[in-house]
């Protein structure tokens, strides 16, 4: 892996590390500073509205399939626009004369490829986990409105368990560029 390529990755780990951090955060925060430092009851005595955390619960499964759909297809539609050059190499030899030979295709610069991808799929990347923090946020806010301690952790837990699946790893961007060039995408 080149050195350009690995900055590049490195820094969306970087991003990706810092937004799961800052939900962890969240849940260090409304432990501490939250007066009672105990499970709140979800009751009538609390100052929530009637059936809040179910709404928030409901708008954040929705927000977790945005999360994926809108990242995707900004990356998909981005792909379009990075040129990635293709080559054909001969295959392996065939047995019989009359046979063609295979042709195999080939990214001619999958370095160049590879970055052009990676700049494409940061600014997606970024949205998808930023709706991912959005759900600790509403765990953070129903946490120091008086919901119960166990309901705000089950939100900061669903954000940081979205995060996790997003790691950025060099295996999406190859298969990436060799599902939008159909050609094979080989690192050295």
């Amino acid at each position: 892996m080149s050195t350009q390529v690995a900055a590049r990755l490195m820094v969306m780990r970087v991003l990706w590390g810092a937004l799961i951090a800052s939900v962890v955060l969240y849940d260090v925060v409304l432990l501490q500073v939250r007066p009672d430092h105990a499970s709140v009851s979800h009751g009538p005595s609390s100052d929530l509205p009637p059936h809040f955390p179910e709404m928030l619960m409901a708008l954040a499964v929705v927000l977790a399939v945005v999360s994926f759909v809108v990242p995707r297809r900004l990356f998909q539609g981005g792909l379009k626009h990075v040129d990635v050059k293709v080559t054909e190499e001969p295959g392996e030899v065939v047995g019989s004369f009359r046979e063609s030979a295979p042709v195999r295709r080939v990214v001619t610069n999958p370095q160049e490829a590879i970055l052009g991808a990676m700049a494409v799929f940061q600014p997606p990347f970024i949205v998808g986990m930023a709706l991912c923090e959005a759900i600790g946020l509403f765990g953070l806010m129903l946490g120091f409105m008086g919901a119960s301690t166990k309901v705000a952790v089950g939100f900061f837990l669903a954000a940081i368990v979205l995060m996790a699946v997003r790691y950025p790893r060099l295996p999406t961007f190859t298969r990436a560029v060799e599902v939008a060039s159909s050609a094979k995408c080989v690192l050295s």
